[in-house]
């Protein structure tokens, strides 16, 4: 079975360089952040921060602005953030490369949100990196 193990030495090597490569790019958005608009809440994906869902404020036309602004009447809501609150990373946040059949993408956890009232546990979220960014929000 000489062939399989060349194939997975390659194949390990594939994957080293596909999660190098998505985390440089989360990197790449240090200071930057990503909005979604679903609806009634929106979201805000900040690399190094965490992901808010909040209420944005209407604007001329209906057409949201960038950044969304806040509705400081409607509590805001942290679905996940980066390292804990004395600043130091947590182990959580570290990427990880999945695959889901032919697909890969990585993984991305973040936990330490805003209790939830019907649980009582924080919330915590799973970014999902791949062409695009989908985010799975565990349900509270």
């Amino acid at each position: 079975h000489a062939e399989d193990a060349i194939s997975s030495v390659e194949q390990a090597k594939e994957l080293e360089l596909a999660t190098t490569r998505g985390r440089e790019a989360l990197k790449s958005m240090e200071g930057q952040c990503l909005y979604f608009v679903g609806g009634w809440w929106s979201y805000s994906f900040c690399y190094n921060e965490g992901v808010r869902q909040f209420h944005a404020l209407p604007t001329l036309g209906g057409l949201p602005t960038i950044p969304l602004v806040e509705d400081s009447t409607v509590p805001p809501y942290v679905l996940g953030k980066f390292g804990d609150d004395d600043g130091n990373d947590d182990t959580n946040n570290v990427p990880q490369l999945k695959t889901n059949g032919q697909f890969r993408y990585l993984s991305l956890k973040l936990n330490g949100g805003t209790i939830c009232d019907l649980t009582q546990k924080e919330r915590e979220i799973e970014i999902e990196v791949c062409s695009y960014m989908h985010i799975l929000t565990k349900q509270c």
